[in-house]
C-alpha cells in the first residue's frame, strides 16, 4: 500500500475462545487454557473475548497470562420479532427498560482491575435485518411498542404531517399510524435509521451511567457484518470507544470479503478496532 492509514496501536488482534473440548467437554482444563493462549501469543492475540461478565479474580488470571479480555455481557437490548411474529432483533425500549439496563450495566463500576479489560462488550449481533420463517430477508422491531414510536415518534418528528409524509414518499396513508414501510424504499430508509438510532441510544444511556463513576472503562458491541450484504449490518454504534466485530472465517473462507466495509469500520474515525 502507497498510503498506509491505520497505525499499528488502532487494531486489537482477539480471539473469541470456544469453551468446547473434544476430549475436556465444557471445562478446560488450567493447562489447555495456557497451552491454547500461548498459541494465541505466537499469532499476535493478545485479548480474549469471554460469553459472560467479568470479575476481578477472572481479569487477574489472564492478566497473569499477559492477557486482556473483552467480556460480553449477556442480557441484551429488550427482544423484538419480525412482521410473522418469528422472535428476533431488538425492540425500542421505554424509560423504565432504559433505567433496569442502566442499573443492571452499573455492576460493573465494583471492578477493580479495569485496566485489564480491553473493552466491555455490551451484547452480541443486533439483527436489524434477517430471514423470517419463509425465509424472506425483512427487518425485526414489529412488536407494537416498537411501531408505534416509529410511526409516532420519529415519522412524526421527522416529517411533521402525513401529508408531507406522503407527498416525499408517494404514499396516501391517512395518519401517521396507519404507515407500513411495506416495500417504499423511503420508508425502510428511514426505517433502518430509526433502528439504528433507538438501538444505539439505549446503550448509550447505559455507558453515560458508568462513565459518571468509572469513565476510564472502554465499552464496544459485536457486531456482525455479512449476513446478506451491507443493509444487513449492524448499527456501528460510532459514540463507542471501540469498533468490534465478528469475523467468521467459515463463511466465505477469504477475507477479502470484508475489505470494503472493514476498511470503512477502521478509518471512520480514531477508535481501536
Amino acid at each position: 500500500m502507497s498510503n498506509i492509514r491505520y497505525r499499528k496501536k488502532d487494531f486489537v488482534r482477539g480471539m473469541c475462545h470456544c469453551v468446547w473440548h473434544d476430549k475436556e467437554g465444557w471445562q478446560l482444563s488450567e493447562e489447555t487454557q495456557k497451552t491454547d493462549l500461548a498459541n494465541f501469543k505466537e499469532l499476535n492475540i493478545t485479548s480474549w473475548r469471554n460469553w459472560g461478565d467479568a470479575n476481578d479474580n477472572m481479569l487477574k488470571k489472564f492478566g497473569d497470562m499477559g492477557c486482556t479480555l473483552a467480556p460480553t455481557m449477556r442480557n441484551k437490548v429488550p427482544a423484538s420479532c419480525y412482521k410473522d411474529g418469528k422472535p428476533s432483533g431488538n425492540k425500542w425500549a421505554s424509560a423504565a427498560e432504559r433505567e433496569a439496563f442502566a442499573e443492571r450495566i452499573k455492576e460493573i463500576c465494583n471492578i477493580e482491575h479495569t485496566e485489564l479489560i480491553e473493552t466491555y462488550l455490551l451484547g452480541n449481533e443486533q439483527t436489524m435485518k434477517g430471514r423470517d420463517t419463509s425465509r424472506r430477508l425483512v427487518f425485526s422491531g414489529y412488536d407494537e411498542e416498537t411501531q408505534n414510536a416509529f410511526r409516532l415518534v420519529w415519522l412524526k418528528e421527522r416529517f411533521g404531517t402525513i401529508d408531507r409524509l406522503n407527498s416525499l414518499c408517494k404514499t396516501d396513508f391517512g395518519s401517521f399510524s396507519a404507515v407500513d414501510i411495506g416495500d417504499n424504499r423511503l420508508l425502510n430508509t428511514e426505517y433502518w435509521f430509526f433502528i439504528r438510532n433507538s438501538f444505539e441510544s439505549f446503550l448509550q444511556y447505559g455507558i453515560d451511567e458508568v462513565h459518571k463513576q468509572r469513565p476510564e472503562i472502554k465499552f464496544g458491541y459485536a457486531r456482525l457484518m455479512g449476513r446478506a450484504g451491507p443493509t444487513c449490518d449492524d448499527a456501528n454504534c460510532d459514540r463507542m470507544e471501540t469498533a468490534t466485530q465478528n469475523l467468521y472465517w467459515h463463511w466465505w473462507r477469504d477475507f477479502s470479503r470484508y475489505s470494503v466495509r472493514l476498511d470503512e469500520l477502521c478509518s471512520v474515525s480514531d477508535r481501536p478496532v
